[in-house]
């Protein structure tokens, strides 16, 4: 299967987790010591830390959050891919705003050959 076949079934895989708001789930996409930075949150690391996080996430009124691996580039068992995000954010008001950004991740292939997030890095689309 193609690098980038491979890393969109990781990032498919995660956003069902995330739809169903399983912060253990979510974790498991990640390498144990992995590290999430965000323009919110100071940065995080650990599988603990990283299931807290999302669980702090999923109080967000975000609805129909998608991931999508745009590129992405390997040299043996490390990869990179910058995968764009989009979801739906309720509003105090009832409407609904589009948010977008882009991750930027580097990927380790673990020992049963599965690709497990290293680092990620989100930025959101100026608003």
């Amino acid at each position: 299967m193609p690098l980038k076949e491979e890393l969109q079934s990781l990032m498919d895989a995660y956003g069902a987790a995330y739809q169903a708001r399983d912060a253990q789930s979510c974790a498991r996409a990640f390498e144990k010591r992995a590290t999430i930075l965000t323009p919110w949150d100071p940065p995080t690391t650990g599988r603990e830390q990283i299931v807290a996080l999302h669980r702090a996430w999923f109080q967000e009124p975000d609805e129909n959050k998608t991931f999508e691996v745009r590129d992405a580039g390997s040299d043996g068992n490390l990869a990179y891919c910058a995968v764009a995000y989009s979801a739906d954010l309720r509003q105090a008001d009832g409407t609904t705003a589009k948010e977008r950004g882009t991750t930027l991740g580097v990927l380790a292939r673990n020992e049963d050959g599965q690709w497990r997030i290293r680092y990620s890095s989100l930025t959101p689309d100026d608003q």
